[in-house]
C-alpha cells in the first residue's frame, strides 16, 4: 500500500527538476537575447520603441494633459513655464518626462528648484522655488542680478533692484555667499553697504553708503569684520569723519580721517 505514495514523491521530484530546468533555460535565453541586442546596438532602440508604444496606448486610454497647476512662482510667469516644457493641452501625459521637465525649468534664472508630479488621469502639478535677489554683480561692464549663492538670476539688467549691494570682480559672485554670511552678522551695518570689490581674487574692499571704504584682510576677515562691529558699537567709529578703515594687518586697525579743508590757508 506504500507504493503509490512513493511514486507520487518521485513525480513531484521530477516535476520540480523539470520546472527548474525550464526556468533556467528560459532565463538564459532571455539573458542571451538581451546580450545580443546590447551588442548589436539595438537594445536602446527596442526599449525606446516599447516606451513609445506604452505612451501611445496610455494616450488612447485617456491619459492626456488636461490640467496644469503651477504654484510658488512670483517672477517667472506660468506662460514661460509652459513654453519651456512645450506643454499643450491633450499631450500624452506619460510623454512628459518628469526628470527632463525639472532640468528644463531649473535653467530659468529665477528658478532655484522645480518639482513636477503627475496626478492621473490628466493633471500635472508644478511647484516652483524661486531665487531671492541678494546683490548686483558687475564684471567687464556686464550687470547681473544674483542670489546669495552667486547664481545669476538675470544677466544684463538689474532694473528695480538698485538698493542691493554691488559686488565687482571676476570671481566675486562665486565667493559672495560666504562674504554675505559674514557681513550680515550686524544687520544694521550690512544695510549700509553700497558696494564690495574683489581685489586680485584674494580679498575684499567694502564701501559704505556714507563713503567710508573698509579694506578687509585676505585671511580671517570674519574676525576683522567682527572687531569692526564691536568697535563701532562702542565708539560709533563709522559715524565719524573718516574715509578709510584698513584691517589688512592682523590685530591692527588703521583709520584715515577726512581732511578738513576749512583749516587750509
Amino acid at each position: 500500500m506504500a507504493a503509490p505514495k512513493k511514486n507520487n514523491r518521485k513525480k513531484r521530484y521530477w516535476i520540480r527538476r523539470i520546472s527548474n530546468i525550464f526556468f533556467w533555460c528560459l532565463f538564459l535565453a532571455v539573458l542571451s537575447g538581451g546580450v545580443v541586442l546590447w551588442q548589436s546596438g539595438k537594445y536602446i532602440e527596442y526599449l525606446t520603441a516599447a516606451e513609445n508604444k506604452l505612451i501611445e496606448y496610455s494616450a488612447r486610454g485617456g491619459f492626456l494633459v488636461k490640467n496644469v497647476y503651477v504654484s510658488g512662482n512670483i517672477h517667472v510667469s506660468e506662460k514661460e513655464i509652459l513654453q519651456k516644457l512645450g506643454l499643450v493641452k491633450d499631450k500624452p501625459l506619460f510623454a512628459v518626462s518628469l526628470t527632463e521637465a525639472k532640468e528644463r525649468l531649473e535653467t530659468i534664472g529665477w528658478v532655484k528648484e522645480a518639482n513636477i508630479s503627475r496626478q492621473l488621469p490628466g493633471t500635472l502639478h508644478i511647484i516652483i522655488n524661486e531665487r531671492m535677489p541678494s546683490a548686483i554683480w558687475q564684471y567687464k561692464g556686464v550687470v547681473n542680478l544674483i542670489d546669495a549663492d552667486g547664481e545669476i538670476i538675470i544677466s544684463g539688467s538689474a532694473k528695480g533692484y538698485d538698493k542691493l549691494p554691488i559686488i565687482v570682480g571676476e570671481d566675486a559672485n562665486v565667493h559672495a555667499k560666504l562674504l554675505f554670511d559674514i557681513l550680515s552678522i550686524d544687520d544694521e551695518l550690512f544695510k549700509s553697504v553700497s558696494s564690495i570689490i574683489r581685489v586680485g581674487g584674494r580679498r575684499w574692499n567694502v564701501r559704505l553708503s556714507n563713503g567710508i571704504e573698509i579694506k578687509l584682510p585676505e585671511e580671517n576677515y570674519d574676525k576683522a569684520w567682527q572687531n569692526l562691529i564691536n568697535l563701532n558699537k562702542e565708539k560709533r567709529l563709522l559715524d565719524r569723519k573718516i574715509k578709510l578703515v584698513d584691517l589688512r594687518v592682523s590685530g591692527k586697525m588703521f583709520v584715515e580721517p577726512i581732511e578738513d579743508k576749512s583749516t587750509e590757508n
